[in-house]
C-alpha cells in the first residue's frame, strides 16, 4: 500500500532532521469484534456496517495488528457478499491475504488472492487482477514456492504490458528481482532491477525508484562491488527520504556503511550507521538495531 502524501511529508521530515543532526476463512480476531454471519438488517444498514468494518480493518493493518484486522475484514467481506458488493468483496479478500501473509498463514493468504483475482476476472478488472497477482505472488514467495511465484508476477506483466501500466509493470519486474536475489541468481538480479529502475525513471515513481535502487545496491555488495553498492544505495536513501519511508531509509543507511566498511574506509561507516540505529528505533524495526 502506497502512502499518503501527507504521511510521506512527515516522515520525510523526520528523515532530514535525523540527518542533519547527525552531521559532523473467517478468523476469531483475539482482541478483535468477532466476525459475524448475518447481515445488519436492510441492505443500506449492511452496506454501511460493511463499510465501517473494512475501514477498521485498513487502520488496524497500518498499525500492524494483524489478528485483530482480520475480525473486522472477515466480516466486511461476509456483508459485502450478503449484498452483493463484488468489488468490495474482492477488496476484501485482497486485505485478508495480506494479513495472512504478514502472519505467515501463507496457504490461507494464497487462497484469499485466489478468490479475489476470480472476483476482478469476472469484473474484468485487469488492473485489480495483476495486483493481485502480485500479491499472490509475494504468498508463494513467503511459504518458498519460487515457480509459483516468478509465474504470478510473470503473468502480472503480461496484464501490466497489455495495458501499457508502466508503475504496474516495474513494481512486479523489482518484485521478481527479490525472488531470484533470494535464490543467489546475482546475474539476473541486477537486470531486473535495472529494468525497474528504468521504468521508475519513465514514469516518475519514486517508490519503485528507491526499491530498485536498494535491490540493485544489494546485488552489488553480495557480488563484491562495494563501490556500485554504495552509490545505488545513496540513490536508494534519496528517493526514500523523499517518499518518506523511514524503514527503507534506515535500511540504506546500513547498506552505505557496509560499502564503507568493504571498501577498507570503517571511519566513515559510524555515520550512517548511527543514523540508521535512530531511524530503526523511530519505526521499531528491533532487528535492525541490533545490527
Amino acid at each position: 500500500m502506497r502512502k499518503t502524501s501527507l504521511k510521506r511529508f512527515i516522515n520525510y521530515i523526520l528523515i532530514v532532521i535525523i540527518l542533519v543532526s547527525q552531521i559532523p476463512t473467517p478468523v476469531m480476531a483475539q482482541q478483535g469484534t468477532p466476525p459475524a454471519t448475518a447481515a445488519p438488517g436492510t441492505p443500506a444498514e449492511t452496506l454501511a456496517v460493511a463499510h465501517e468494518r473494512f475501514d477498521t480493518g485498513l487502520a488496524l493493518i497500518d498499525q500492524h495488528k494483524w489478528t485483530e484486522a482480520l475480525g473486522h475484514l472477515d466480516t466486511a467481506y461476509l456483508y459485502y457478499l450478503a449484498i452483493n458488493k463484488q468489488d468490495r468483496a474482492a477488496r476484501s479478500l485482497q486485505y485478508i491475504g495480506i494479513a495472512r501473509t504478514a502472519l505467515g498463514e501463507y496457504d490461507r493468504a494464497i487462497k484469499a488472492f485466489d478468490e479475489s483475482i476470480e472476483i476482478w476476472r469476472t469484473l474484468g478488472d485487469q488492473t485489480h487482477e495483476a495486483k493481485l497477482l502480485i500479491f499472490l505472488g509475494r504468498a508463494y514467495a513467503g511459504k518458498e514456492n519460487y515457480p509459483q511465484a516468478l509465474q504470478s508476477y510473470q503473468d502480472a506483466i503480461k496484464i501490466a504490458r497489455e495495458l501499457g501500466d508502466l508503475v504496474l509493470l516495474g513494481d512486479t519486474i523489482a518484485e521478481m528481482g527479490r525472488i531470484y536475489q533470494d535464490l543467489g541468481q546475482g546475474n539476473q538480479v541486477v537486470g531486473l532491477f535495472q529494468q525497474a529502475l528504468a521504468i521508475s525513471n519513465q514514469s516518475g515513481d519514486r517508490e519503485l525508484t528507491a526499491n530498485a535502487s536498494a535491490g540493485i545496491a544489494r546485488a552489488f555488495r553480495d557480488s563484491g562491488q562495494p563501490q556500485l553498492a554504495l552509490q545505488s544505495a545513496q540513490q536508494a536513501l534519496t528517493a526514500a527520504q523523499e517518499i518518506g519511508d523511514l524503514g527503507l531509509a534506515a535500511k540504506m543507511l546500513v547498506e552505505m556503511a557496509r560499502a564503507y566498511r568493504d571498501m577498507g574506509q570503517p571511519a566513515q561507516a559510524v555515520q550512517p550507521y548511527q543514523q540508521a540505529q535512530t531511524l530503526a528505533m523511530m519505526v521499531g524495526d528491533s532487528e535492525l538495531e541490533t545490527k
